[in-house]
Order: structure tokens, then C-alpha cells, then sequence
């Protein structure tokens, strides 16, 4: 079973995962002790919120360095925000911009399962 670490993700984003049989884990109401490392978890799917921009970027960017093998989804309202591009920093990451078809989501899912 593919077990998913979700942050700052709406509802559809966790019914797509769930619909596929995946385990999601809400990073804002898990136990991350018992996850002890991110080892534990298969995929990293996590919010770009617009109040919240820089420092969701800077922790997705900290992540993806502490575990370049992990796979990272990065959801966002808009991929730039006050002149920051979320691609300039999260470099091989895929940004699926909120909103946007439900069928980005399933092709970013179906490549995380490869």
C-alpha cells in the first residue's frame, strides 16, 4: 500500500488519493513521532498556501534537499507570488495549480506510482 503525507491539501486531493487505495497521512493531524522519518512514507503531496507562500516553499525546498528521492507534489493557487516562481526553487517538482483539472492530479499520481 502506498502511504501518502499530505499538507495543507484540500478534501479532493485526499478523496483522489484514497480512491486509489492509498493510506493518506494529514501532516496537521498526524502523529509524526510514530512516522519517526520520512522513510516511512512513499509520496509527499503539500500546499503552497498564499498567506503562507515563502514558508511553504522554503519547507518544501528543505525537504525535497533532506530526501531528493522522495517524491514531492506541490499544490498551489498560482505559481508565483510577489515575484517568487515556485519552479525557480523547487526545482524537478511537479506544481499543480489548485483548481486546476482533477486530471493533472491523476497524472501526477499515476508518475508517483512508477
Amino acid at each position: 500500500m502506498v502511504r501518502v503525507l499530505t499538507d495543507h491539501c484540500g478534501g479532493e486531493t485526499r478523496a483522489a488519493l484514497e480512491a486509489r487505495g492509498w493510506e493518506v497521512v494529514d501532516a496537521e493531524q498526524a502523529d509524526l513521532d510514530r512516522l519517526r522519518t520520512l522513510s516511512q512514507v512513499d509520496l509527499v503531496i503539500a500546499g503552497l498556501r498564499p498567506d503562507h507562500y515563502e514558508d511553504d516553499l522554503r519547507r518544501l525546498a528543505v525537504l525535497k534537499a533532506l530526501s531528493p528521492d522522495l517524491p514531492l507534489v506541490a499544490m498551489a493557487e498560482t505559481i508565483e507570488h510577489d515575484g517568487v516562481l515556485a519552479a525557480d526553487v523547487l526545482i524537478d517538482v511537479p506544481i499543480i495549480r489548485a483548481g486546476a483539472s482533477q486530471d493533472l492530479l491523476k497524472i501526477a499520481l499515476a508518475a508517483a506510482e512508477t
